[in-house]
């Protein structure tokens, strides 16, 4: 996997963060937050496989597969007490690793997570069910795919239909594993951030994970959404991580 060390002050730092980015994106779209922290603590900033400049893998990962990856990364560090800092996807993946090797995972700040399942309205269930089917007759027919009226119809949402065969199947398997059971493992201090506008993870999730880890705590961020919290949020996200890092010290 592609790493960057962000240059610190000190190479004494007590404290180190390890930034996992989301869906479609890769280290650059934490880069900002991370640098606000560059002197207080040790910033590793990771691409996971499949994107930004990590290769992709040679078989369809389960998140389980990028912990365990991420474990990995973690081992082949000198021993400190490490918060791992997640944006969407990568909240899916710190949990999973947070569930399965606690003793390496001192806390974690998760920025709209998903990881349970998203209610959903009865359109979207008929459109769904209707789209399932479709897919299914255009395997079996394939010539059916160059029809306009197949052409037109937009199948799968825009990360399924930008990603790679290898990467659409991470994304299906990823999209469909609940990880609830995982949630109520993690025992480390978990901060979780959700914009009050956000439509991809609503905020009700982070709402839900609170009930279910032993040790978190919920904050929500008015007016922002999916990608604001990052960008035009940011100086609330800092806050809030850094104070977050302060109570766990």
């Amino acid at each position: 996997m592609f790493t960057l060390k962000l240059k610190s002050a000190s190479d004494n730092l007590p404290l180190r963060l390890i930034w996992l980015h989301g869906w479609g994106h890769s280290h650059k779209a934490l880069l900002p937050l991370a640098e606000y922290f560059q002197d207080s603590a040790e910033n590793y900033l990771i691409d996971l496989p499949g994107f930004g400049e990590s290769p992709e893998p040679d078989k369809p990962l389960d998140t389980e597969d990028y912990a365990d990856l991420l474990q990995d990364f973690i081992s082949s560090l000198p021993p400190k007490d490490t918060v791992l800092i997640t944006h969407s996807f990568g909240g899916r993946v710190a949990i999973e690793a947070a569930a399965k090797y606690p003793h390496s995972i001192k806390a974690m700040v998760l920025i709209a997570s998903p990881g349970l399942k998203v209610k959903r309205s009865l359109g979207f269930k008929i459109k769904a069910f209707f789209m399932k089917r479709l897919s299914r007759l255009i395997r079996r027919f394939p010539q059916i795919k160059s029809l306009p009226v197949i052409r037109s119809l937009k199948l799968g949402s825009a990360d399924y239909r930008n990603a790679s065969p290898i990467m659409r199947q991470i994304l299906v398997k990823s999209v469909n594993k609940d990880l609830s059971l995982k949630a109520m493992q993690v025992s480390c201090p978990v901060l979780l951030l959700y914009g009050a506008e956000d439509t991809a993870t609503p905020s009700y999730l982070g709402k839900r994970f609170q009930e279910l880890m032993p040790d978190a705590k919920y904050s929500e961020l008015p007016m922002h959404d999916h990608y604001t919290v990052l960008a035009s949020g940011a100086p609330l996200v800092e806050n809030q991580i850094e104070n977050f890092l302060a109570e766990i010290k």
